[in-house]
């Protein structure tokens, strides 16, 4: 699959109300994160971690929340259609976490899928370092790696120590499952 970069005025947040439009459902796009410089009418790169995202849409029936971990949707179009991961299933994308509010049902939106971000923490607090997972309803929980499976649902580890039901910063790397 082609990969566009992004820089400049497309940026993490968007969402179908918003003045840009990054591509069509399913796309892979790499955001080169930069500051704009009013200045010079430009973006700068600030050399921050570069994060790719993939135009997603939000096929649950119900809404996700900004930092849910994700998984395809077996019963709709696989290169975008998403739900919430369960527990220890191989997951593939985190909803943006910069969103204002919940992607509606049949929402389009950016999904993370490789690189810095935050993830919305389960219900128990998770410290530095961890390796994740998803929980039932698409929190992030510990994953000690203890079976296959578990090892099949790891997407990331915590970067800073978070408290359940906030979001707390991540690295989540689901590109071998695309």
């Amino acid at each position: 699959m082609s990969r566009s970069n992004i820089s400049g005025n497309v940026r993490l947040g968007y969402s179908e109300v918003s003045d840009q439009q990054p591509g069509a459902l399913g796309e892979e796009f790499t955001i080169i994160p930069g500051e704009y410089d009013a200045a010079d009418d430009v973006y700068v790169n600030t050399n921050a971690s570069t994060v790719i995202v993939k135009l997603l849409k939000n096929t649950s029936g119900g809404t996700l929340l900004p930092g849910n971990i994700l998984k395809r949707d077996a019963t709709g179009d696989m290169s975008y259609a998403v739900v919430k991961a369960t527990a220890d299933a191989p997951a593939c994308a985190v909803v943006d976490p910069t969103l204002q509010s919940a992607v509606p049902i049949n929402g389009k939106f950016l999904g993370i899928i490789y690189g810095e971000t935050d993830v919305l923490v389960g219900a128990v607090d998770l410290v530095k370092g961890v390796t994740i997972s998803s929980n039932a309803t698409g929190g992030a929980v510990v994953n000690d790696l203890s079976t296959v499976a578990k090892v099949a649902g790891a997407c990331g580890f915590i970067m800073e120590a978070g408290t359940a039901a906030t979001l707390a910063k991540a690295f989540v790397d689901f590109r071998a499952l695309k």
